[in-house]
């Protein structure tokens, strides 16, 4: 047909699958839609002058508990659609990720759904681990007060103690757990710079969504499909715990955090921050 030999006249042309993309995202990516933000935050750059570890990125990422990714497997030939087991739980656990532009990861705060803790969750928990930050929500969601209590009780802290007496910019999407007016109260009274990413915008300007959720979902998924070839007893809280740990050493390298902040668009359209 046409295409085929217009495709053999223009070798450097090739034919695939276009994958789609919602209207509002297709929208955010265009630089000229986002030109007027960046200006804004060009100015605040270079008038602050705020060092790589003073630069945070914040976001949600959940976890479905029990399920594991679909893998290859060796069968006998002529068997279709082999099994392997898997937990099944549904249960969804958010967390609070952070990373700072110098590679630096802060302590994760994770979410459970319910309205008190129970001590069952953590039996598995100890020593180092016990300093990481959990909070527990009716619909297992973030909400304002967990962003405030994540603000004032994880990020101004540990910011503060990692770069003293420097100005802050901290990253973030529009949701209602960090844009609120006590939340941003805080952070003028605080010397903390909020930089709200433009709508629909975070697969192309979020560090954390650019190069670090992805990586952490496969090590998570990896893990728990490692975890089942040795073992029937089914994910809960008190084991999802260390496992959500050791993944996340796993994603968050040291090299992942550069690579995610160099390769967000943010970065490349306000040189100040490079």
């Amino acid at each position: 047909n046409w295409i085929t030999r217009f495709l053999n006249r223009h070798p450097i042309l090739v034919a695939r699958f276009a994958s789609r993309k919602d209207r509002q995202r297709a929208y955010a990516s265009n630089p000229h839609t986002i030109q007027t933000d960046f200006q804004k935050l060009g100015k605040v750059m270079r008038a602050r002058r705020f060092s790589d570890k003073a630069i945070t990125n914040i976001d949600e990422k959940g976890f479905v508990m029990g399920i594991s990714p679909r893998t290859k497997v060796v069968t006998r030939r002529g068997k279709k659609n082999p099994r392997i087991k898997q937990d099944g739980k549904r249960e969804f656990i958010p967390a609070l990720e952070e990373v700072s532009a110098d590679g630096f990861v802060f302590t994760p705060y994770l979410i459970g759904k319910g309205s008190v803790h129970i001590f069952g969750w953590y039996k598995n928990v100890g020593g180092e681990d016990q300093n990481a930050r959990r909070a527990v929500s009716p619909k297992g969601w973030t909400d304002s007060k967990i962003g405030y209590y994540w603000l004032t009780n994880v990020y101004d802290p540990i910011s503060k103690a990692h770069c003293p007496g420097e100005p802050r910019l901290l990253i973030l999407d529009g949701h209602v757990s960090h844009i609120n007016y006590k939340f941003l109260t805080f952070c003028e009274a605080n010397d903390i710079v909020v930089f709200c990413l433009p709508l629909h915008s975070t697969h192309v300007l979020q560090p954390l969504d650019v190069a670090l959720f992805a990586p952490l979902q496969l090590a998570y998924r990896q893990a728990i499909e490692d975890y089942f070839l040795t073992t029937a007893i089914g994910i809960n809280r008190d084991l999802f715990f260390p496992l959500y740990k050791e993944t996340h050493q796993q994603a968050y390298t040291l090299r992942n955090i550069t690579v995610a902040f160099k390769n967000a668009e943010l970065y490349h359209s306000t040189p100040a921050l490079y």
